[in-house]
């Protein structure tokens, strides 16, 4: 025990002669760790042994050491010499180990370090520092070290609302806006916004803007909402004021009172009318991949939503966690204030971001490693083969596996097949 407790941490703290600091500190906590695991053994552990072999001399039962077995008649015979660490331990280290001094010495000094050690559990930072992870004279300290000097804006963070939520319904809207008379005070923007002015805790650095106060504005303008006289199909608020008498206004005063269907119909308006100087409220450029649409027995309704704002600057691993942590409570309150006053039980708030440590968006190339393997085998194929996107594409789906055919249309394969070979 005592050699390989030896040649064990000398192998650790031969490791902490590397440049890399994270694996430095590794080696030297590794090498510490079996020198104290070492000593715990040849004090604690072998007064313990000691007194177990007692109990077994005495035969008394190891779970039950108030009671005796039968005398057994056995005979101990030594087939190995005793050797000179043997003897040392036997009649020197044992003797003086089970003396009543030292075994309160060695209890009192493991619980103080029991007890030391429980005491500065809670400050333990969570997460590693990335310079750790790097050489000390590898090219990323200076971008770390001016990422820490000038990085001045947080990730973006989405609160997203699942499927069933009724934004049709009058007492379903107020706690969804904020920008009109009908909004409760507690509504989910106005929520988020009072969770931006204390941003020193929340990390919630701005009040998001809310798609359904914007859609409401462009219903309510005269420049904005349009369709086309012979069919009622959306016509965009620039065709509208470029050829007068081809669309009709479809402006209403109360949007709140619009059915299901209607206040569906419009929202595609919305979402289909890009911002311009005569209609800036046009949801389009901000808000069309913010709300998820679906068709069921040819009837469009609204699935799921989000809220994007951003975080405050967010530079260390202990941030992420931290905001990742508010993000979670943010949104579990949210959830049971919707929750109130819904039909669906089941629908939820919940946080994502496309940087950082929040749970990620489904079908997000950033959620897996293996979009790095995609890459790394777009570019090598591309490099290979010269051929056109298309013809590209089709080879790539012939070579990749199934479950990375089902996923190339949402990780923008069309997009990258073409990068790849245009740099060859």
């Amino acid at each position: 025990m005592l050699l390989s407790s030896i040649s064990m941490s000398s192998c650790f703290f031969i490791g902490t002669l590397t440049e890399m600091p994270a694996v430095r500190l590794f080696a030297l906590y590794a090498g510490v760790a079996l020198l104290m695991n070492f000593f715990l053994q040849m004090t604690c552990f072998l007064g313990l042994f000691i007194l177990d072999s007692k109990r077994e001399e005495q035969r008394r039962l190891d779970a039950c050491c108030c009671f005796t077995s039968s005398k057994k008649n056995f005979i101990m015979k030594s087939s190995m010499k005793e050797g000179l660490l043997f003897k040392a331990i036997k009649y020197e280290y044992s003797p003086f180990l089970m003396k009543d001094s030292v075994r309160f010495l060695v209890i009192t000094t493991f619980l103080a370090w029991l007890c030391s050690s429980l005491a500065v559990l809670d400050k333990i930072d969570v997460g590693l520092d990335q310079k750790l992870a790097v050489p000390e004279d590898s090219y990323m300290i200076k971008y770390f070290d001016y990422l820490n000097k000038y990085l001045s804006v947080g990730p973006p963070v989405y609160f997203g609302i699942s499927n069933g939520f009724n934004y049709s319904d009058k007492q379903a809207q107020k706690k969804i806006c904020s920008a009109h008379s009908l909004c409760d005070s507690n509504s989910i923007t106005s929520e988020l916004g009072r969770m931006a002015m204390v941003k020193n805790r929340t990390f919630v650095a701005f009040r998001p803007v809310s798609w359904l106060d914007n859609f409401f504005e462009y219903l309510q303008a005269e420049s904005c909402c349009f369709e086309f006289r012979n069919n009622r199909t959306h016509c965009p608020s620039y065709i509208a004021h470029q050829f007068k008498g081809l669309c009709k206004s479809c402006r209403t005063k109360n949007p709140s009172t619009l059915s299901e269907a209607e206040f569906t119909r419009r929202l595609q308006f919305f979402l289909s009318d890009s911002p311009w100087e005569k209609c800036p409220k046009g949801g389009k450029a901000m808000f069309n991949s913010a709300i998820e649409l679906f068709s069921t027995d040819n009837i469009t309704r609204i699935g799921a939503t989000n809220f994007m704002t951003y975080h405050t600057v967010l530079k260390t691993s202990k941030d992420f966690y931290d905001a990742l942590d508010w993000s979670r409570k943010i949104s579990l309150n949210l959830t049971n204030y919707i929750r109130n006053g819904t039909d669906d039980p089941n629908v939820r708030v919940f946080p994502y971001s496309r940087r950082g440590l929040i749970e990620w968006p489904p079908w997000s190339p950033d959620t897996s490693i293996l979009d790095f393997y995609i890459w790394r085998h777009l570019k090598e194929v591309g490099g290979h083969h010269r051929m056109s996107g298309i013809k590209c594409l089709g080879f790539f789906h012939k070579c990749l596996p199934l479950g990375f055919q089902l996923a190339l249309p949402n990780l923008g394969v069309t997009e990258l097949t073409i990068v790849s070979v245009e740099r060859t």
